[in-house]
């Protein structure tokens, strides 16, 4: 069951990275659109510093999902045994254990 917990967890935290990822590109376009408006002279500086804020946020957010996504992942991996080798007397745990699947996507995003 602690299997199936930590899969439900790692579609979340995918779901979540996806959406804070499309929110930083969505916000990276409007503040160039606010800046392009500044530079002819029909947009004001306000906006271009309210988009700014947005992007900030949505950077925030980009980087928890992220955070997310890693313990997430972490705990996925301990749960189907692939954050350690088995047959290695001395383990050191690699970085792309935080970053990458253990089987192909398939696996752990299919309903």
């Amino acid at each position: 069951s602690a299997v199936i917990v930590a899969t439900e967890a790692l579609r979340n935290a995918i779901a979540g990275l996806k959406q804070a990822h499309e929110a930083v590109d969505s916000y990276s376009a409007a503040l160039e659109g606010e800046r392009e408006k500044l530079r002819l002279g029909s947009g004001s500086l306000l906006n271009v510093v309210e988009m700014e804020d947005r992007l900030n946020n949505a950077q925030d957010t980009w980087i928890a999902a992220r955070q997310a996504y890693a313990i997430a992942l972490v705990d996925f991996r301990f749960g189907t045994g692939t954050l350690i080798a088995p047959d290695k007397p001395s383990q050191n745990i690699d970085e792309s254990v935080f970053l990458t699947l253990p089987f192909p996507s398939r696996a752990v995003i299919a309903p």
